[in-house]
C-alpha cells in the first residue's frame, strides 16, 4: 500500500509539475508578446511591406531605377536587380529599412556602370585630397572594374567609414572594398569600453537604449536586446564603435517595430543636468572626423544648446550642429560657429574663389546623380551662389551637399530652381 501511494504522490508531483512549468512557458511567451503601452504588435504583412516599399520607390528621386525586384519574407526585405550608382544602392536599402515592418534587408543590387577605372581613380584621388576631412590622411586606392579597394591607416572607425562614404560618391563606383586599418595604440579596459558605449547610446536621441544590453569581452563589444527598427539597430552599431574597440557583434540585437514608441525612450529627460548633455555633445563631437578636435564650445540650458567657435570649413559647422541636434535632451541648437576663411594660394589646396568655384564645378561632374545638369556657380569671398534650374528638389539639395564639402567655403545661397514634379 504504501508503494502504491508513493508511486501515485510521485504520478501527482510530476502532473503539477508539468502543469507549472507549461503555465510557467505561457506566462513568459505571453510577456514577449504584452502589447507595449501605447504601441502595437499588430505589424503590417509581407505582402503589404513589399507593396509599400515599391510605392516609395517607384516615387523617389534619389533612386532613378525602376527596375528593382523587391521580396520580403517574415520582415526581410530582399532587393534584386540592377543599379548605375552606389549611393542609390545604399539609398533604396535606406528607404526598406524605414518602412514599418521591416528587419533586416538584403540588398543585392547590382551596380552597372562602363566608366574607365583611370578616370574612376583620378577622381577619387582627387576627392580624398581635397576634402576637408580627409586631405591629410594617408589612404591609398586601386580601381578594378570599378571595384574599389581603400587601403591605408586613420586613426578611428568613424574615419574609415567616411572615406568609404566619401569614395562610394564617385561616378562609376560599384562597390567599396574597405581594407583601411585603425592606428590605435592605447590600451583600454572592457569595463571602460563598456561605460563609453553605454553613454554614446543613451545621449543619442535617435536610439532608445533602454532594451538593449552591452557586454564587451577582450575589447569586442557585443549589443543584445531589442530596437524597434533596422536604422536604429545600424546607429546602435555605429555608436558602439568608441575607442579602443576591435569590433562589434549585434546579431542578438533584434529589431522589434512594436518598440519605435517614444513611450520606450532611454531616459526620463527631466534628470539629465546640463552637464551631462554638454558633456555627451562634446564625445559626439570627438568622434565626429569632420568637427575639429577641441575648436567648438557648447553651452547648455533649458534643452537649448548654443555653439560657437571658429572652423574651416562649412562642413564642420554643419556636422557639429547635427550631433548636438541629436542629443538626448535637446530641442533646438543655436548655431554661432564662425567659418573663418583663410586664403591660401600656395599650398596644394588653395581657398580662393578661382579654386573654390573650379572644385565645385569638378564635383558636379564626378557626382553620379547631378553630373548632367547645367549649373552657374559664383563665389565672392568664400560666398557661394548656385543659379540655374535642375528636374526635382532632390538634386538641387544634392548640389548643395557638394558645394558643402568644398574646402573654403564659408556660406552657400542656393537659388537653383526647381522645374519638374519631385
Amino acid at each position: 500500500m504504501r508503494n502504491s501511494f508513493t508511486l501515485l504522490s510521485k504520478k501527482v508531483f510530476t502532473a503539477l509539475t508539468g502543469l507549472l512549468i507549461t503555465l510557467g512557458l505561457i506566462a513568459t511567451l505571453s510577456s514577449c508578446k504584452k502589447k507595449p503601452e501605447n504601441g502595437t504588435t499588430n505589424l503590417p504583412s509581407d505582402a503589404s511591406v513589399t507593396k509599400t516599399i515599391k510605392d516609395e520607390l517607384s516615387s523617389t528621386t534619389d533612386v532613378p531605377e525602376k527596375h528593382i525586384t523587391v521580396s520580403t519574407s517574415d520582415g526581410i526585405v530582399t532587393l534584386s536587380g540592377s543599379i548605375s550608382n552606389l549611393l542609390a544602392k545604399k539609398k533604396a536599402a535606406e528607404i526598406c529599412e524605414n518602412t514599418d515592418g521591416v528587419l533586416s534587408v538584403v540588398n543585392n543590387l547590382k551596380v552597372t556602370t562602363d566608366r574607365p577605372d583611370e578616370a574612376i581613380q583620378n577622381d577619387i584621388d582627387r576627392m580624398l585630397s581635397t576634402d576637408p576631412a580627409t586631405e591629410n590622411w594617408e589612404i591609398s586606392s586601386t580601381v578594378n572594374n570599378g571595384l574599389v579597394t581603400l587601403k591605408g591607416a586613420v586613426d578611428s572607425w568613424q574615419e574609415r567609414k567616411l572615406a568609404e562614404t566619401i569614395v562610394s560618391g564617385v561616378k562609376g563606383v560599384k562597390e567599396v572594398t574597405n581594407n583601411l586599418q585603425i592606428s590605435y595604440s592605447g590600451n583600454r579596459s572592457d569595463s571602460e569600453i563598456k561605460a563609453e558605449v553605454k553613454n554614446m547610446l543613451e545621449y543619442d536621441a535617435r536610439i532608445k537604449d533602454n532594451r538593449i544590453k552591452v557586454t564587451v569581452d577582450e575589447d569586442t563589444v557585443k549589443l543584445s536586446g531589442s530596437v524597434g527598427s533596422a536604422p536604429e539597430k545600424r546607429l546602435a552599431v555605429q555608436k558602439a564603435h568608441v575607442t579602443g574597440v576591435a569590433g562589434v557583434k549585434a546579431d542578438q540585437l533584434e529589431v522589434h517595430p512594436e518598440f519605435k514608441e517614444n513611450s520606450f525612450h532611454n531616459v526620463d529627460l527631466s534628470t539629465l543636468s546640463p552637464t551631462n548633455i554638454q558633456t555627451a555633445i562634446k564625445r559626439a563631437w570627438s568622434y565626429d572626423p569632420r568637427v575639429p578636435a577641441g575648436k567648438l564650445n557648447v553651452k547648455v540650458g533649458e534643452n537649448i544648446a548654443v555653439l560657437d567657435g571658429d572652423v574651416l570649413n562649412l562642413n564642420s559647422k554643419l556636422a557639429a550642429e547635427e550631433d548636438a541636434r541629436n542629443t538626448t535632451g535637446i530641442e533646438k541648437v543655436v548655431d554661432n560657429i564662425n567659418v573663418k576663411r583663410k586664403v591660401v594660394v600656395s599650398p596644394k589646396i588653395p581657398t580662393t574663389d578661382k579654386a573654390i568655384k573650379k572644385r565645385i564645378n569638378n564635383a558636379i561632374i564626378r557626382d553620379p546623380y547631378v553630373d548632367t545638369v547645367d549649373v552657374k556657380v559664383k563665389v565672392a569671398q568664400g560666398i557661394v551662389q548656385l543659379d540655374g534650374s535642375v528636374e526635382n528638389d532632390f538634386k538641387k539639395q544634392q548640389i548643395q551637399r557638394i558645394a558643402t564639402d568644398v574646402k573654403g567655403i564659408i556660406a552657400i545661397d542656393n537659388n537653383l530652381k526647381v522645374t519638374g514634379t519631385n
